[in-house]
């Protein structure tokens, strides 16, 4: 809204323009006090002569203060009674250093945050919520009958999920960040289309609850994510339509209970997404179901057409070796980094080897149906190349491989990575190879 504002001295026909926006976006970036900003917001919503407000945001980019609480409160029934379809708030607290993610630092904050107003649920015109940094706690019925997009980052319960869920009839997508809290989770609702579970600690020194379930289900479901701190118990039903999956648990913090209690996940997982199509998996994932597959505890998944791999490091890549070899249906495989945050260059070298005893172990099938491979490299670990050569080797039929260089890489890491491509023997006699860089 400050910049929209600043615009009214270009011309004079756009000096009251900006009154009748039907978008409203109050960012505090620009403003170094709490009374700054509350003199602007209620200026703005004093001179504002709308008749219909479709989006509307407030995001406090310092840490909030409680003396601001009833004015959002007021702010929020402006929204409200003007019948906003599109809301967000994301507010930040002290000890939160993480940008944009609201992450609070210490235990027993969530009656200290802001506490979103009774009204809110009863505001039936609203499409799309994001709430972040926000305590949902309310006693009443939720009236949200045509949202149909909801975020949450920060406080919630399973009781006020229960009851978001039953008072949204189109929910079609939820997304849920939370903080671990030794609770069981239940999503259960028959219109929602994707879900995005997210759990994260307190701190580096709190270990993941061993004891704590997860139960899906949504017979409409067609997208999951499960990131972050794994539930020990993973319980997916009534889930036909679902056909992607990710699966991206967070190895720091799974170190602290070793890898069984992972394979105790993904065996819970794996049974209930036999017909999923896509399929992406964490560089933990990636390695605790290498480990399983060479002890023979993994069953093909005959449904999955495309894999996503986030990894960063092949100096063990057997372990995705065998992995593959779990997917004889396999048409497209992509290689990614984890986050696309690179970090600066830094080469590994090469110590990777090839591995005869276990080339010798893979299935007749192994990347038989393989057409299509994308590989990002960061350039910050060769030991890509070796893997690449076993794909280059088995996939008879594969139709194209495109190769990127991102990051900061030298100017000659393109040239050095075709060279060693290139050079390379193809099982396929019409593979194209594509090099590119951004």
């Amino acid at each position: 809204m400050s910049d929209v504002v600043r615009t009214t001295i270009l011309s004079k026909r756009w000096k009251n323009l900006w009154t009748t926006a039907d978008c409203l976006n109050f960012q505090d970036c620009m403003m170094d006090t709490a009374d700054k900003v509350r003199t602007f917001i209620y200026r703005a919503l004093t001179l504002w002569k709308g008749s219909k407000i479709l989006k509307f945001r407030i995001r406090f980019d310092y840490h909030l203060k409680k003396s601001l609480y009833s004015d959002i409160d007021i702010w929020l029934r402006f929204a409200t009674e003007i019948q906003v379809e599109e809301l967000y708030v994301e507010l930040k607290y002290p000890g939160d250093d993480c940008g944009s993610h609201i992450i609070f630092a210490l235990k027993g904050t969530l009656e200290e945050m802001y506490c979103v107003p009774q009204r809110l649920y009863l505001c039936s015109s609203l499409k799309k919520l994001d709430l972040l940094g926000c305590n949902l706690k309310f006693h009443g019925n939720v009236h949200w009958n045509q949202l149909d997009y909801l975020h949450i980052y920060g406080g919630i319960t399973q009781h006020v999920i229960d009851q978001v869920l039953s008072g949204s009839p189109q929910l079609e997508t939820l997304s849920l960040y939370l903080l671990e809290n030794y609770e069981n989770l239940s999503i259960q609702c028959s219109s929602l289309k994707h879900l995005y579970i997210e759990k994260f600690l307190y701190g580096d020194d709190d270990v993941p609850s061993m004891n704590t379930e997860l139960i899906i289900r949504n017979p409409e479901l067609h997208l999951l994510e499960i990131l972050g701190v794994p539930y020990s118990k993973c319980l997916l039903m009534n889930a036909p339509c679902l056909s992607e999956v990710t699966l991206g648990f967070d190895a720091p913090l799974l170190i602290i209970n070793g890898n069984d209690f992972l394979e105790k996940t993904l065996i819970q997982i794996l049974p209930t997404i036999q017909l999923v199509e896509e399929l992406k998996l964490s560089d933990w994932c990636i390695k605790v179901l290498g480990a399983m597959k060479k002890k023979s505890m993994l069953q093909p998944l005959l449904n999955v057409k495309v894999l996503v791999l986030n990894n960063e490091c092949f100096q063990e890549y057997e372990n995705i070796v065998c992995l593959l070899a779990i997917f004889p249906e396999l048409e497209m495989l992509v290689l990614q980094p984890k986050n696309e945050d690179f970090a600066p260059n830094r080469i590994v070298a090469n110590n990777a080897k090839s591995c005869p005893r276990l080339e010798g172990s893979l299935p007749e099938s192994f990347l038989l149906q393989l057409r299509i491979v994308k590989v990002t490299w960061t350039n910050r670990d060769d030991s890509i190349f070796p893997f690449i050569e076993i794909v280059l080797k088995y996939a008879s039929n594969l139709k194209k491989m495109v190769f990127r260089v991102a990051g900061t890489a030298p100017p000659n890491s393109l040239l050095l990575a075709s060279k060693k491509l290139l050079g390379m023997p193809r099982s396929s006699p019409t593979a194209e190879i594509i090099f590119s860089e951004f």
